[in-house]
């Protein structure tokens, strides 16, 4: 579990880290139910992913508008950078 943790806090470091790990969890609870304590906690799983979904779609839109640049890290890193570590910072702590 450590390992998928911290996996899911260096995916923050660039959009397209992050847009990976957030498609690579949107079926963890399903595929993993063990990795969480009871109904609630999946529950509040699915609500923080959903943060993280609604941040990687504004970033997606926000470096394809554009005209989706190569060096897109510098706005990554001043737009949505802290709120990619705040959410996911949520979303670890529902994980066991």
């Amino acid at each position: 579990m450590n390992k998928i943790k911290l996996k899911i806090r260096l995916s923050s470091n660039n959009l397209f880290a992050f847009s990976n790990m957030v498609d690579e969890l949107e079926y963890l609870s399903e595929q993993n139910k063990e990795f969480f304590i009871n109904i609630n906690s999946i529950q509040q799983y699915h609500k923080a992913w959903s943060e993280l979904e609604v941040l990687n779609a504004y970033a997606l839109d926000d470096w394809e508008v554009n005209g989706k640049p190569s060096d897109f890290d510098r706005v990554w890193d001043v737009k949505y950078k802290q709120d990619a570590i705040n959410l996911i910072e949520d979303l670890v702590k529902l994980l066991k």
